[in-house]
């Protein structure tokens, strides 16, 4: 299991890059035509969570893609987004670097 906790340094891989982001049934991917269905439902979900985070400490666990974290990052105290997926952590801290 990885972990993303911002604000705090992290050690960088030093092996090959990890494999790339896949949709595996459990998660959505944002920008994709055909999971764009699952995406806004998902989206809708972390909208509507959002004001219950609101100045909090939030955790992710099973972040995934890590759209939820993100958009709950900008109302919460701090979020921590957790993965077992080593890829799955990569992908957030490339794609949301402002997270990181």
């Amino acid at each position: 299991m990885s972990a993303f906790v911002p604000g705090h340094p992290r050690n960088t891989p030093t092996g090959p890059p990890p494999a790339v982001l896949t949709l595996t049934g459990e998660r959505t991917i944002p920008d994709l035509d055909v999971e764009n269905y699952w995406f806004r439902r998902h989206e809708v979900v972390y909208q509507r969570l959002a004001p219950r985070c609101a100045g909090r400490d939030v955790l992710e666990a099973g972040c995934g893609e890590g759209y939820g974290a993100d958009l709950i990052a900008e109302v919460a105290r701090r979020v921590v987004a957790i993965d077992y997926d080593e890829a799955a952590v990569a992908h957030v801290r490339s794609r949301y670097p402002g997270s990181t």
